[in-house]
């Protein structure tokens, strides 16, 4: 796929600072596997990203190839 398949990098989540390192790193896992809608194009996240010191996860989007409507 090309780099313009890919969203820019979004703040997934915001964790509570008494929320171990290992917690973090397997709600990154967690999201990883995650397909949403962003900017209206079907995404899976990829390209997750853990900010210790600030508690947030971030990540980006690989668009999904769409050809036709899901019904």
């Amino acid at each position: 796929m090309e780099e313009t398949d890919k969203t820019d990098e979004l703040l997934l989540l915001i964790c509570s600072p008494v929320l171990h390192d290992v917690a973090m790193e397997q709600l990154a896992q967690v999201l990883r596997l995650t397909v949403t809608t962003i900017d209206g194009e079907l995404c899976s996240i990829t390209d997750v990203r853990i900010d210790e010191a600030e508690h947030k996860i971030y990540g980006r989007g690989q668009k999904i190839p769409t050809y036709g409507e899901y019904v």
